[in-house]
């Protein structure tokens, strides 16, 4: 229990930078760093000033930055996963990729562009159907709602949204 309390403490209540630059909690009293800046802001060069603002800002929204972007992460740890994950992102990327020769004047090029499209959809879907077993992994209801996530993650519904909004010719 000490090791394991000894490894949390270095991992989650360490600060990652000087403590001296690092976030604070609170204004009260305004952290060295933070009034440095202030009183850089006085200076008459504009480049100067502007950094400093920037660097203020940088400074007290870190948190919610690291916030933002942390619900942005999937974080992949079977080797099954990670691999379907490659599958969803390629699949994802050939859709981007053949959206413009639908529009094609090549009729031969726009079939090729569909046929490409509705592949990756139907692999896409196949990993989204609950009772399949898709790479030996059995996609319960559960599974379903991750891939899911995974997906939207990667921007797969924007591209499927916008292949849909096409006029069919």
């Amino acid at each position: 229990p000490t090791e394991l309390s000894a490894l949390y403490s270095s991992m989650f209540e360490a600060p990652l930078v000087c403590s001296r630059v690092s976030a604070e909690q609170s204004l009260d009293p305004l952290p060295e760093f933070a009034q440095i800046l202030l009183d850089l802001v006085q200076y008459p060069s504009q480049k100067l000033r502007s950094h400093c603002l920037s660097l203020l800002v940088r400074h007290f929204s870190q948190r919610a930055v690291l916030a933002i972007n942390m619900l942005s992460t999937q974080n992949v740890t079977f080797p099954e996963v990670a691999a379907l994950m490659s599958v969803m992102d390629f699949a994802s990327s050939e859709i981007r990729r053949n959206m413009k020769w639908l529009s094609s004047s090549n009729n031969s090029r726009r079939a090729e562009a569909y046929a490409s499209i509705r592949e990756n959809l139907q692999q896409l879907a196949q990993l989204l159907t609950v009772g399949a077993t898709v790479s030996g992994i059995y996609i319960d209801e559960a599974t379903a709602k991750k891939y899911q996530n995974m997906m939207r993650l990667l921007g797969v519904h924007d591209r499927v949204v916008a292949h849909l909004e096409l006029p069919i010719q």
